[in-house]
């Protein structure tokens, strides 16, 4: 939980975040050459992040730290999947530490967050890039988005949230 969210916007230092499986089928590539500043984290075998340094010039590592204490932090966390989404953490993790998302899946997001309230969806790469830089430009769009979809990830998803629902079901 955050206790004052508009303090907390304001002290984030982190531009853009990427915490996942680096083998994402090229669509990160062109992201991670665009954000020099981009944080990202992975396992990744040597061969391939050897390969990711040479493509992207970005240095995959594996993350030891707090995930909370890293959202916290950063401004824009960058969402992918595998295939039709949205079911992975990121979806429920980035919006629950207040981080802008942006997140590809367009047709499945709309099952648990409104598209362009409270995460902003991209279709490709080039799609992804314009979000992000629109993002990161204006302060305002960003905190409407990261407010709202915070909003939604207390509201909905949280552990107590999903335990009622549970208990409701049996």
């Amino acid at each position: 939980k955050i206790d004052d969210f508009d303090a907390q916007f304001t002290r984030r230092d982190i531009d853009l975040v990427y915490v996942g499986y680096p083998v994402k089928h090229g669509k990160l590539d062109k992201i991670m050459r665009r954000y020099r500043q981009m944080v990202v984290y992975g396992r990744v075998t040597f061969k391939r992040a050897i390969y990711l340094f040479l493509t992207t010039r970005h240095l995959y590592r594996t993350f030891t730290g707090n995930l909370g204490q890293l959202y916290q932090r950063t401004k824009v966390g960058i969402n992918v999947h595998y295939t039709y989404g949205p079911c992975n953490g990121r979806c429920y993790q980035l919006n629950a530490a207040g981080v802008a998302q942006v997140v590809d899946c367009a047709e499945g997001i709309g099952q648990i967050y409104k598209a362009g309230e409270e995460v902003l969806v991209h279709s490709s790469p080039d799609e992804a890039i314009e979000k992000i830089d629109l993002l990161l430009a204006d302060d305002s769009l960003r905190y409407r988005v990261s407010k709202a979809g915070y909003e939604r990830a207390r509201a909905n998803y949280s552990r107590k949230h999903a335990l009622l629902t549970l208990l409701r079901s049996l």
